[in-house]
C-alpha cells in the first residue's frame, strides 16, 4: 500500500516532535541521577516519593553511611596469632664436597689398574707355565701316538695278508710312495680294514662335542 506524498510530509514533523521528546526525557533522567550520587557521596540523599513526585524524600542527613553487619561468621587468626613463617632455604645437605668426590673418583681408579696389571701378570705366569708343561708332556703324547699307530700297522698288515693271499705278485706292506723317509701313513690308510664308526670318530670326534 503506497502513501500518498502529503500524508508522509504530515507525518514528517510529527515524528520530529516525538523523538525530540524522547531525547529530552533522556536527558532529564540522566541529570537526574547524577544529583543524586552527588547528594548520595555528600551525605544527603533524596529520592522522589511514590505518592507524589515532586515530593522528595531524604535521609541520612549529616549521618556516617555503615554497611550491615554479616550474620556469617567469618574466619579469624588463632589465639595468639599465626606462628611464624618459614622462609627461609631448606635444602638437604650436599654431602661431599667436588674436591673430596675427585679425589675418590681418582683412588679408585689408581686401585682398579694396579689390580688389573698385578691380574694381568699371574695370567702371563700361568700361560707360561701352562706352556712348558705341554711342552714336558708332548714327547709322551707323542711316543704313545706312535705307539697306537704301529700297533694298527700291524694288525693292518696281518688283516692284507689274510684278504690279498690269492692275488699273485702282491707284497704285502710295501710302501706306498717310492721314497726312503718315513711318511706318516693317513687316516684312511690306518682305518681302512677297521669299522667306519671308528673312522668318523678319527675324523669328527672332536666336532660332535662342538
Amino acid at each position: 500500500m503506497q502513501r500518498h506524498p502529503e500524508q508522509i510530509a504530515l507525518q514528517l514533523p510529527l515524528r520530529r516532535n516525538t523523538e525530540r521528546h524522547f531525547w529530552c526525557s533522556k536527558t532529564q533522567n540522566i541529570v537526574r541521577v547524577i544529583d543524586l550520587l552527588r547528594k548520595v557521596t555528600s551525605g544527603r540523599s533524596c529520592i522522589p516519593s511514590s505518592q507524589n513526585r515532586h515530593a522528595p524524600v531524604c535521609f541520612g542527613e549529616g549521618k556516617e553511611w555503615k554497611m550491615a553487619a554479616s550474620k556469617v561468621k567469618q574466619d579469624m587468626p588463632p589465639p595468639g596469632g599465626y606462628g611464624p613463617v618459614d622462609y627461609k632455604r631448606n635444602l638437604p645437605k650436599r654431602g661431599l664436597s667436588g674436591y673430596s668426590m675427585l679425589t675418590i673418583g681418582v683412588g679408585v681408579m689408581c686401585f682398579g689398574y694396579w689390580r688389573l696389571f698385578k691380574w694381568n701378570r699371574e695370567r702371563r705366569r700361568l700361560q707360561i707355565e701352562e706352556l712348558e708343561a705341554r711342552i714336558a708332556l708332548l714327547p709322551l703324547l707323542q711316543a704313545e701316538q706312535d705307539r697306537r699307530q704301529l700297533r694298527m700297522l700291524r694288525e693292518n698288515l696281518e688283516e692284507e695278508a689274510v684278504v690279498m693271499k690269492g692275488v699273485p705278485g702282491w707284497k704285502v706292506g710295501e710302501n706306498v710312495f717310492h721314497t726312503d723317509r718315513w711318511v706318516a701313513p693317513l687316516t684312511e690308510e690306518l682305518f681302512n680294514l677297521r669299522p667306519r664308526e671308528e673312522l668318523l670318530h678319527k675324523r669328527f670326534g672332536f666336532l660332535w662335542y662342538v
